[in-house]
Formats: C-alpha cells, sequence, structure tokens
C-alpha cells in the first residue's frame, strides 16, 4: 500500500509520546489567548514560560534537520519581528519566538508526523471538554440557575463582564454571558472572547467529522461541537467554520442538496429552541450592526494613521482622537499590523500569508480527503482570525505549522 499523510500521522503514538507530549500538546493548545493561564500569579509566570518552552525545544531538536525546508518562510518571520521592534523602539521577543516556533514546529512536525494525529486526537479531546462545558452552562441558563463565579485577574486586571460582575469559574470558565450580556446567552468557555471559543473548535469540528466512522465518540463529538460553536453566537465564526464545511462536503454540484439539507438539519432545531425560549435573542443575533460598526471604524482609524505615519505606531506617539484609540486595537488582522508596523510591516506580513495560503490551496485542490479536510478546516481558521485576530497567537501558529507540514508530506508522497 503506498503511504500517505494520514497513514503516517495515524502512527501509534510511543508511551513517550502520551506521557510527556500529551500535556505539553494540551498546555501549548490552551496558551492566549486562554484565561486558565491567567487563574492565578503562579499560572501566568511559570505555567505559560513552561509550555511555550517545552514545545520550543522539542520542536528545535527534533525538527533541527529539516527546517531548511522552511527558510523563505522563516528569514520572513524574522524581518517581519525586526520591523516591528524597529518602529516600537523595543525588542520584540514575543514574535521572534513564535516566528521560530513556526518554522521549527512545522519541520518537527514534517519529521514525525505522528505527533500531528496524535495531537488532532488531544485537539478533539479539548473540544469535546469546552463542548460540554458549554453544554451545562447552556442548560443553567434554560432553568435560571445562578453558576458560582468568582474574580480573575486576567493580565494585569480583573476580568469582568461588560464591567459588571465577576465571571470567571474553574471548572466552567467565563459566564458572564449567563445573566447580562446583550444575546442572553453567549458561550466563551476559559477563552477570552466567545469568537475565540468559535474559532478553537472549528478545526476539531472537521476532525471529529473525519474520524467520525472510527467510534461513536467522534460521532458524539462532531454533534457536540457544532452546539458549542453556535452557542458561541460568533457570525464571523459560525459563517467561516460552516462555509468552509459546506464546501468540503460539496465539491460538486450533484451534492449541494445534500449538504444544504445536513446543515439545516442542525441548525434549525437549535434555532427553534432559542427562539423558543428566548424570542428577542433571535433578533440580538441577528444584529450585528454594533460589531461590525466597531471594526470598521478601527480599520478607517489605521488606516488614518497610516497616512499620517506610514511607517507605524511608535510607543512614544500620542493618541489623541477616539478613531486612534480603535485603530490601537484593531481586531482585523492585516489592520492591526498596519497600524503597529506601517507598510513595510504590511509587505512583510503578506508574503507569510501567501506562503501560508499556497499550502492550503494545495491540500484542496491537490490532497486526498484527509488532506483536503484539513485544507478546508485550516481556511476556516483563516478567514476568522483574518476578522478578528493577529495571526501570531499560539494556536493559530499550530494551524500554520500543521498546514505547511501536511502539504510538505503531501508532496514528497506523490514522487514516491
Amino acid at each position: 500500500m503506498k503511504p500517505t499523510v494520514e497513514l503516517l500521522a495515524n502512527q501509534k503514538a510511543g508511551f513517550f509520546m502520551v506521557i510527556l507530549g500529551g500535556p505539553l500538546i494540551i498546555g501549548f493548545l490552551m496558551l492566549w489567548p486562554n484565561m486558565i493561564f491567567h487563574y492565578a500569579e503562579w499560572t501566568q509566570n511559570y505555567m505559560q514560560p513552561f509550555f511555550f518552552g517545552g514545545v520550543f525545544v522539542a520542536a528545535f531538536f527534533v525538527g533541527l534537520r529539516s527546517v531548511f525546508k522552511f527558510t523563505i518562510l522563516g528569514i520572513f518571520l524574522l524581518l517581519f519581528a525586526s520591523n516591528i521592534s524597529y518602529v516600537a523602539e523595543k525588542v520584540h521577543f514575543q514574535l521572534f519566538s513564535e516566528g521560530l516556533l513556526l518554522i521549527f514546529l512545522a519541520a518537527m512536525l514534517y519529521r514525525q508526523p505522528r505527533y500531528i494525529g496524535f495531537a488532532f486526537k488531544v485537539l478533539v479531546f479539548l473540544a469535546v471538554i469546552f463542548s460540554i462545558q458549554t453544554v451545562i452552562v447552556f442548560m443553567a441558563w434554560l432553568i435560571g440557575y445562578r453558576i458560582p463565579v468568582e474574580c480573575n485577574d486576567f493580565l494585569g486586571y480583573i476580568k469582568f463582564t461588560r464591567g459588571m460582575e465577576c465571571s470567571f469559574n474553574l471548572w466552567l470558565g467565563d459566564n458572564g454571558y449567563l445573566r447580562r450580556d446583550w444575546y442572553g446567552f453567549r458561550a466563551t468557555g476559559y477563552f477570552t472572547e466567545a469568537n475565540r471559543l468559535a474559532y478553537f473548535q472549528t478545526i476539531p469540528m472537521f476532525l471529529a467529522y473525519h474520524y467520525r466512522k472510527e467510534s461513536f465518540y467522534y460521532h458524539a463529538a462532531f454533534y457536540l461541537i457544532i452546539f458549542s460553536i453556535m452557542a458561541t453566537v460568533s457570525v464571523v465564526g459560525m459563517a467561516a467554520a460552516f462555509g468552509a464545511f459546506f464546501l468540503y462536503k460539496n465539491r460538486n454540484l450533484s451534492r449541494k442538496v445534500k449538504g444544504v439539507l445536513f446543515l439545516l438539519f442542525i441548525v434549525i432545531p437549535t434555532l427553534f429552541i432559542v427562539v423558543s425560549v428566548n424570542p428577542e435573542m433571535f433578533g440580538r443575533i441577528l444584529d450585528k450592526s454594533g460589531s461590525f460598526a466597531v471594526r470598521l471604524a478601527g480599520a478607517k482609524g489605521a488606516m488614518l494613521y497610516l497616512l499620517q505615519n506610514p511607517f507605524g505606531f511608535k510607543l512614544g506617539d500620542a493618541i489623541l482622537s477616539q478613531e486612534l484609540m480603535l485603530a490601537s486595537g484593531v481586531s482585523i488582522g492585516l489592520f492591526y499590523w498596519i497600524f503597529w508596523g506601517g507598510l513595510v510591516a504590511a509587505g512583510l506580513l503578506l508574503p507569510i500569508l501567501f506562503v501560508y495560503l499556497i499550502n492550503m490551496y494545495e491540500l484542496v485542490a491537490k490532497g486526498d480527503q484527509f488532506e483536503r479536510m484539513f485544507g478546508y478546516a485550516s481556511l476556516a481558521y483563516f478567514m476568522e482570525q483574518s476578522f478578528f485576530g493577529n495571526y501570531f497567537e499560539s494556536y493559530f501558529i499550530a494551524v500554520m505549522a500543521v498546514t505547511l507540514a501536511i502539504n510538505r508530506l503531501r508532496a514528497r508522497l506523490a514522487i514516491l
């Protein structure tokens, strides 16, 4: 039998990988933007560096011999980090470390594909845990039960929901949306934003669907994860995840009707429950004018600042206008770096994203079922990250590394 990426990825994990690699992978995937690592001072100061450093050291030693395959990407990543550091007038260690981690992690996964399959199983497991949390919190909201919560010191300030009440529960995450949010209910889990929970769950949704015939566990996981994504009320998250899934399921016109019916079978019952319990909430879900206005104002502010300062924002500059205040926190990935790094940052970021998109396209266009599945999953996450992210969060770094590694493996196996 000709080897495939899926066969290589699904090789049995060894004892060392399970005992040490499992917790390390969980820890890395649970890094920023996850509040569990900001629960207390010791989690932020000791656990985060341990998990990031552990993955970095493992990736360095395992992937060192193959890192040259990603040299061009590495050069652009280092130039990008150097530009941001120059503009900010201080060394941006996080960008340097994440750029290096990306290429070494891709090289490690290329040399040891079994890490991919093991990481996928860990990822689905985490997604199931988050989905069960979402179901529990949703049921509590339905019956009006007030889940006990406490304050959480997140990045130096107390974590509030809409500035009103402390909202963190160690076992069930951020439940502030349970009582007071405009939507009535919005799943957030351990993440800083409901959108980010939807983003995290997107790739496990594709994985659970792909592995669903292996066991009932993956079949149930698929539907649980879909519910958790919908419970975030993230329009971008749902559009990207379900849109990419629709494309994955319907490569030819004759199957599109089945794909539509499949999604409606899941979506309509959930919306029926929401409308039955809280009719006003349904209208609020569809009303994204406020969220869109904030993002648009941030993007406009970033472009305005770019016209005044084409080389980016210096820490010593004063931000006077409300538009520039919005621009400094713009959530759209490209505009975020345009504000902080100017035209040079945009010019260096685009080739990085181009390399990623080319690898993603080749998986979709030339890959087998497993490779296409991850290509579409990666596409969904890229769309989500572009609208609310900065491309350098640890989870996205991991997704990029897997995308690069799988496509390199696909190309290598194709010539055997």
